[in-house]
């Protein structure tokens, strides 16, 4: 001491004594122990009454926690006391874990004194609920001694892992723990019962989460040695305390909070469809069993077939949701549109254009209209190369006439009077752009006459062309010859009335009539019914017969929650992408052409994998 200048205060020194205190434990010739103040304390302390005084003692029984074997495993039921949000609950099994931490202090045993002279050994084991190790030497009689005991909880993610990571992490844990033992020393060994850790160093196949804790242990100088687990005793008790496991609760009870949650009232069978209605509204629509092929089919009806004419991926999907319910519906709606080679050949890509100013919205119904032309299109087999429009400012309706580039203001007017007025009356006031054919003094002596106001709009800027891009595009979609376009033009003027409005929500035929029009939607030949999938709907058919209507099943859908019978409506197919005839066509076919049943079965698959 003199020679490296030490000086040492009598007041604080002991002589002859076989045990020194020091740092909260007692140090004697046979090792290490807690000191007996410090245990005496902690057996008196009182039962905590809120997290305050948990959080006190647990502070100080944690100090010496290195004394008690499973530790984490015994304060367990304390420790979930001290969640964020945590109800303050002192049951039973508190009390138990409370009185276990105050005997293992009292019972604790002496841990031998770390040698740096006499090599380490490290015990690991992991179980489905925790972790724990244990650094031990051999004394001089050749008797195993713990030098420090450690074991903690996994987290809910640890415990998903696999059983060979979470040896490792037991492994990693031991070495992080006990590391100012370990770190350049002399050669150790670690002792696990998960015989393929031996080789795990040297497998060419490593995860991410693998190659981090290898790197971890390259540090470290060390081999890995099997133990069996039934000798490996102290590392599996420490992981394998009874307070560790997962808390098991009747599943009857969990049943019972969940009742509340399920969605089992949405659903009901009625003449053999299982029917789902959704929380804000109560239409019926019929489940469709997971079966990609019947899927594409009914989405290759409510798209691309005449009547729909290629909306959009939000007006596809609510015109499904209005018939049909299956799971990831939008998805799958969202998926086809993009797949559509129609859609992506003819649709122009959005552009934004400053907002016009907008017009005073009509309180009803045809009170106000908007007209306009639609030139330059291909001359068709009558000379016509234009479209006049005729948009319900309210409902946001359309009617449609094909018209030449000559027309004249009193045919015009003669197909106001056919389209507009005779179905829904004279309006107050319409709103076109400055063309002659609305500015003669035919139109204005007619106006006059009726008592009707024509208001003009900005020239060459009109807010009435907005339908117009829509039924290019819809006109588009419909022909691979375009000179067949007024074949189309009663199909597009449905479709267009049939889709959802971002203005309103609603379709037009929905905002006149309060109703959904009947659609002749129907499935190809040799398809899957709606039965199967676990669903109790329709009885299986013959797999060689042709597949019912779809509006046959809508119709029973709706009967369901109509109790007046209505009949059905026969509507005449078009041919519109070979144009070479208009047919009325008997049967529950409409194709879009010659080859289409037999292709869809064999895109089905390819559509869903994309």
């Amino acid at each position: 001491m003199r020679k490296h200048k030490l000086y040492a205060n009598l007041k604080k020194c002991i002589f002859g004594a076989s045990t020194i205190p020091a740092l909260g434990c007692l140090v004697g010739k046979n090792g290490v122990r807690p000191d007996p103040g410090k245990v005496r304390v902690i057996n008196e302390w009182p039962t905590p009454s809120n997290v305050k005084e948990l959080r006190q003692f647990l502070g100080l029984a944690t100090f010496l926690c290195k004394y008690v074997s499973s530790y984490a495993g015994k304060i367990r039921p304390l420790s979930q006391l001290l969640k964020k949000d945590a109800v303050w609950d002192w049951t039973a099994e508190c009390q138990q874990a409370f009185d276990a931490v105050k005997q293992g202090l009292t019972e604790a045993p002496i841990l031998a004194v770390a040698d740096q002279d006499r090599p380490f050994h490290v015990v690991c084991d992991a179980s489905d609920f925790a972790i724990g190790c244990a650094l031990m030497q051999h004394d001089h009689e050749g008797r195993d001694r713990v030098v420090y005991y450690q074991s903690r909880q996994l987290k809910p993610a640890k415990r998903n892992y696999p059983v060979h990571d979470k040896e490792h992490l037991a492994m990693t844990y031991a070495l992080a723990k006990f590391r100012v033992y370990l770190l350049g020393s002399r050669p150790f060994v670690v002792y696990t019962d998960h015989a393929s850790l031996r080789t795990a160093i040297m497998s060419p196949h490593i995860s991410q989460r693998m190659a981090r804790w290898l790197s971890f242990f390259a540090e470290y100088n060390f081999q890995v040695e099997y133990k069996p687990g039934r000798l490996n005793v102290v590392a599996a008790a420490l992981s394998r305390r009874p307070d560790y496991a997962v808390h098991k609760t009747d599943a009857n009870c969990i049943g019972v909070k969940l009742a509340k949650h399920l969605r089992v009232h949405r659903y009901r069978v009625h003449n053999g469809l299982l029917l789902y209605s959704a929380v804000d509204d109560n239409a019926d629509r019929v489940v469709v069993p997971d079966d990609p092929e019947l899927m594409l089919r009914i989405t290759y009806e409510y798209h691309d077939a005449p009547t729909s004419g290629h909306p959009s991926r939000e007006k596809t999907y609510l015109l499904l949701t209005r018939d049909f319910h299956w799971s990831h519906q939008y998805k799958w709606a969202r998926k086809y549109v993009s797949a559509c080679e129609v859609c992506q050949r003819v649709k122009p890509a959005p552009f934004s254009q400053a907002p016009l100013q907008s017009l005073p919205t009509p309180p009803e119904c045809w009170q106000s209209i908007s007209m306009d032309f639609v030139f330059g299109l291909p001359t068709d087999s009558k000379r016509r190369t234009g479209i006049v429009v005729f948009v319900d400012r309210f409902s946001k309706m359309v009617h449609l006439a094909a018209v030449p580039a000559e027309v004249t203001a009193k045919q015009t007017a003669r197909l106001f009077v056919d389209m507009v007025f005779r179905h829904h009356g004279m309006p107050i006031d319409i709103v076109s752009d400055r063309d002659p054919r609305f500015t003669a003094r035919f139109w204005q002596e007619v106006f006059t006459l009726l008592g009707t106001q024509l208001s003009m709009s900005t020239a060459g800027h009109p807010q009435t062309e907005r339908v117009n891009r829509v039924l290019v595009d819809a006109l588009k979609s419909y022909a691979h010859s375009f000179h067949h376009w007024s074949d189309c033009l009663p199909m597009a003027e449905f479709a267009i009335n049939n889709s959802v409005h971002t203005t309103t929500g609603h379709t037009p035929f929905y905002v006149n009539a309060l109703r959904h029009p009947r659609v002749p939607s129907v499935l190809g030949t040799v398809a899957p019914s709606l039965s199967g999938g676990g669903y109790p709907v329709l009885p299986q058919p013959n797999e060689h017969a042709d597949m019912t209507n779809i509006s046959a099943v809508s119709t029973r859908a709706r009967s369901a929650r109509r109790p007046v019978n209505e009949g059905t409506v026969s509507t005449p197919g078009v041919d519109t992408l070979n144009n070479t005839e208009r047919h009325t066509q008997a049967g529950p076919v409409v194709n879009k052409d010659a080859e289409l049943n037999n292709e869809v079965s064999s895109k089905a698959l390819d559509f869903v994998q994309r």
